[in-house]
Parts: structure tokens; sequence; C-alpha cells
């Protein structure tokens, strides 16, 4: 089995082709906006007042997210904070009260600048009606609006999502949906979307797509700067239709059209190596991974092996409380991960007694992120495996996405995560405990772009350290 490709960023990406980004207006919309606002501010008030905090209630995944054509969603059973965990729980009522004054202060500065904002918002609304040449373009601004007040954060992981890329963000977290079959990866400082693995025996792979390769856009739809989830959004679509899928390979621009396909792969892979030692692929923490992987360790379990790999390479995240419960299967009693807001309030999750107790290796690349970097920080701080690979790519914080009531949502940076040891791997990663870079020779792989089983010099130093381990 192998699951490991060539994932060079392409610098040739800069001269990928452009198109003018349509901005649309829709009539007498500021007139419905200003209503809007106006309750909104109100609710605003009371809110930011009050100092209530939407809580967390899931974490993405997938989103640095690499996703299968997805991004992680939440948790229903995780909607309040543990107050015994939080920092903040010993502080006096003379703290709180000054605490009241700040936010208040907080409050009335906020109502200014969104009045401010309104105001201005109006005055552009009347020139836009009294000058803009292009009537026919002018019937979406309300969506630019919306994606643009989570944009002005400058955070990658905050986005807004329309109706359609909420649909299919909620649809991909299921392991099930129609697409083409190919995983990718975005970096969130170029917004660059690049193949990690187009799936054998899938639309994508079929057509011609690679590893490596860069996703530039979908039909007429420019992927430059735009969040992976709402990119994917446009791959996937109906069963039997097709979509021109435009990447750049080494400096040349492709488009190869796809015919889409409903696509149900396995997020884990089992296999035994050098006789006895299982390995453990995990490509992603979806709702089925927790299921698929209790049958890969029992399976394992009755082959008899000797010892474990766990294989995150390339795996971006996903959903929280999935590798939460393979955690707690894995690990001896004690705490898995904790997140901690802007308030200082933890929640904390935990493991019971029961454990796993044989050798265990991980082994970790540059793409794996986030729950990745959960699974693999936690089993280097208890000590119970090494980790073996090169450094993560350092997602240590945590998205809620907000569903709205008219089928749109937002994603927002909610808190970060620390590892067992309290450590937050944040722009960062996660070092191995023993580095092994694969090798970069053409020999090495094969002409589709994947790594050679005789070159995974990272799963060769894994077996080696297991069989060193077996008494």
């Amino acid at each position: 089995m192998d699951n490991n490709q060539n994932n060079q960023w392409n610098n040739d990406y800069n001269n990928m082709w452009g198109q003018e980004q349509k901005i649309k207006n829709q009539n007498n919309f500021f007139k419905g906006l200003a209503v809007g606002i106006t309750v909104t501010i109100v609710f605003l008030v009371i809110i930011l007042v009050a100092n209530k905090l939407i809580s967390k209630d899931y974490i993405e995944t997938d989103d640095t997210d690499k996703m299968l054509e997805n991004s992680g969603l939440y948790d229903d059973e995780n909607e309040t904070n543990d107050s015994n965990d939080s920092d903040d729980s010993d502080d006096s009522d003379n703290s709180d009260d000054n605490n009241d004054s700040d936010d208040a202060s907080n409050s009335l500065n906020s109502l200014e600048e969104l009045l401010e904002a309104f105001e201005k918002a109006q005055m552009i609304q009347e020139l836009i009606e009294e000058y803009f040449y292009y009537e026919d373009n002018m019937d979406n601004i309300a969506e630019g609006i919306y994606a643009g007040m989570l944009e002005s954060l400058n955070d990658p992981y905050s986005v807004y999502y329309d109706k359609e890329s909420f649909e299919a963000l909620m649809e991909s977290t299921s392991g099930t949906y129609c697409g083409i079959g190919v995983a990718v990866v975005q970096d969130p400082e170029t917004m660059i979307i690049t193949v990690v693995t187009p799936y054998e025996n899938c639309p994508g792979y079929d057509a011609g797509i690679r590893p490596g390769d860069i996703f530039m856009g979908a039909d007429d739809v420019d992927f430059t700067g735009m969040d992976v989830s709402e990119a994917v959004s446009y791959i996937k679509g109906e069963e039997g239709t097709t979509v021109d899928v435009h990447i750049l390979r080494n400096g040349e621009k492709l488009t190869f059209t796809v015919e889409r396909k409903m696509i149900d792969l396995p997020t884990v892979e089992y296999e035994v190596v050098d006789g006895n030692i299982a390995h453990i692929y995990i490509s992603s923490f979806d709702d089925k991974t927790y299921k698929q992987f209790k049958e890969a360790m029992e399976k394992a379990e009755n082959d008899g092996v000797v010892g474990y790999i766990f294989d995150v390479r390339d795996n971006g995240g996903g959903l929280y409380d999935r590798v939460v419960e393979m955690l707690d299967y894995i690990l001896p009693e004690g705490k898995i991960v904790y997140t901690e807001d802007k308030y200082g309030n933890r929640e904390t999750e935990y493991s019971d007694a029961k454990c796993l107790d044989a050798p265990m290796a991980v082994l970790i690349n540059g793409n794996s992120a986030s729950a990745s970097e959960i699974f693999a920080g936690a089993i280097q701080d208890y000590g119970v495996g090494k980790l073996f690979g090169t450094t993560t790519f350092g997602k240590g914080i945590v998205q809620s996405i907000i569903p709205l009531s008219d089928g749109t949502a937002v994603k927002l940076t909610i808190s970060s995560y620390f590892t067992p040891n309290g450590r937050n791997i944040h722009g960062e990663g996660i070092t191995p405990d023993v580095e092994v870079k694969l090798p970069q020779v053409e020999d090495a792989y094969d002409e589709t772009g994947y790594l050679k089983d005789e070159y995974d010099t990272q799963l060769q130093e894994a077996i080696k350290y297991i069989q060193s381990q077996v008494k």
C-alpha cells in the first residue's frame, strides 16, 4: 500500500490565468440590508454587554485543512465550556466587574463602527446605482459583503459559506459525496490548492489528475485566493455531469474534463508489513473513520501482529471527536487534548484506563495537520510510541462552523488546542522523534507520481523500530 506523494509547490503558480471577479448587486438590496443591520446591531449590543459567547461546537478540519474534498464539522456533544478547567474560575467579583465595564465600552465602540460602516455602504450603493455601467452584473453584492466581513479578519481559516458551499461541506464529512475522488491540501499563506491523492479507480485519477497538480479553477471559476471548501464545492455536482478542472503541472496549464460520480472511499486502510506488523493508514478523520479504525485494529489483533504503525502522512485533519475517540482506544487513562479560547476557558478530553499494549510508531510529514497533529502529539507526549518522518504542518487552532437561519454558515477560529503536555504547535508543527526524509531521486516515483514501496524510507525506519521493541 502506497500513500505517499511527491507534493512540490510549483513556483510558476503566479503565472496562472486570472479571471475578473464578478461583482453583482440585487435591486433594492440595501433597503433590506438596513433593516437587517439595525436588528443585528441591537442583538449585538445585547450579546456583547451580557458577555455571552458562542460555544465550541466543532473543529475543522477539514479543514488547512487538507480535505478529501471536505473539511471538519462540529460535535453537537460539546456545547458548553468546562468551567472546572478554566484558568479564570477563581477570579474575584471585582475582576468580573472590571471586565463587564470593558465589555460595555467595547460594545459601544463596536456599535459606532457598525453605524459608520453602514453609512459608508449606503454611500457606495448610491454611487453604484447612479454610475455603474454593467447593470446585469449586480445581483450578488450581498454575498460579497458577507464574504468580505470574514476576509477582513485576515484569518485564512475564518470564511463565509453560501448555501451551495455549506451543503457540500456538510455532505463531505460523511465520506460519501458526488465528485471526482481527489484529496487536496491548501497552503494558508498562498491559498494554493494542491492535489495530495487522486484516488485510483476514481474519476479524477482516471482522467489524468496526479499528485502535485495545482488546482487553478473549475469550469469558468478561478480558484485564486479561494478557500478550499468553497473551491471543491465547484468540483462537486450531480452524478453523471462533467466539470472542466484546470490545473498547473510543472509550469504547464492543463484542463481535464471529468465526469462526476458517487465517491465512497475508506478513510482507514490496513495491511500487514514485514510479516507481523500492522500498517494502518488514516487518510482523514471523517464520520466513519472511528468505525473503520476499530475494525482495522480488531483485524490486526486477530492476525497476531506484534506492533502498530499509524500512518497520518498527508492527512490534513477532520473531525475533532473522531480523533479523540481513536486516541481513547490507544492511550492509557489521562488527558488527550484540551482547547482554550481567548477568555481562558478550557475544554478537556480524557481517555479511560483501557489502552493498546504494544509497540507503536506514527508516520508524519509536512501535510499532517490539525487532527493528525492531535493524534501524533498525544502519542508522543505519553511516550507510548515514536514519531518518524518530517515536521508536521503546524495547525494548532480550532474552528467552529456556525449555521445561519438562511442555509448559509460562517466558520470562525475560536480557540487553540494543546497536547497533553500543554504544547501548542500552531505555526511550528510537531517534530518527529526520528527525522527521516523521503528520497528525491526520480527513480523513487512511478509514472503517476506515487512513491514506490521500496523507497519508503520512513516506513522502513518505523518497521525497524517496532521490531527492536518486540520482546
